[in-house]
């Protein structure tokens, strides 16, 4: 429980916030901000959710969020999210075997935004389809002096172990 400054907070003297409005599809330039992994709803898997800040244009400072599926009973599933995964690290240049997602955050894309039809009890909303290289944007990073290695597997299974031990958390089927 927390203490409200001030006597408390009287919702009566500010007016509620306003849904975000959609960002038109099209490609933004974006960094990596902030990294977590989660349970999935079922419990029965574990995903990798990046939040991605635009850093460039009118959208500047806008938040866009994406999800991996790095450990889940659907093979199919992990598959997408290796393929996603294995792009994005293209996108910024890495090219080795990562072990921490802590490797990704600062790392800038360009991003491709495409809008996701509402549906049932959810209404529409942003999503990350397509990972860039930075080519011909003013924040691309130099050439590098030596040409990068053929990139490397991601495997969902490794990555996830080695996640879990850098945040504390041990695998469920390691409880």
């Amino acid at each position: 429980m927390a203490q409200l400054p001030n006597d408390g907070f009287d919702p009566s003297t500010a007016p509620p916030s306003q849904d975000f409005e959609l960002l038109s599809e099209g490609s933004y330039v974006a960094t990596v901000t902030r990294d977590d992994v989660k349970h999935t709803k079922a419990r029965t898997g574990q995903y990798l959710e990046l939040e991605f800040t635009i850093v460039e244009g009118p959208a500047q400072r806008r938040k866009l969020w994406t999800r991996f599926n790095i450990l889940n009973p659907s093979p199919k599933a992990v598959a997408r999210a290796n393929r996603d995964l294995a792009a994005l690290c293209d996108a910024v240049g890495i090219h080795h075997k990562i072990k921490d997602s802590d490797e990704l955050m600062g790392k800038t894309c360009r991003v491709h935004v495409a809008i996701e039809p509402a549906e049932g009890a959810y209404s529409a909303s942003n999503k990350i389809d397509k990972f860039e290289t930075l080519a011909g944007s003013s924040l691309a990073p130099a050439a590098p002096a030596a040409p990068a290695p053929a990139p490397a597997p991601v495997v969902a299974a490794p990555m996830v172990a080695a996640l879990q031990a850098a945040k504390g958390s041990a695998a469920p089927w390691a409880q």
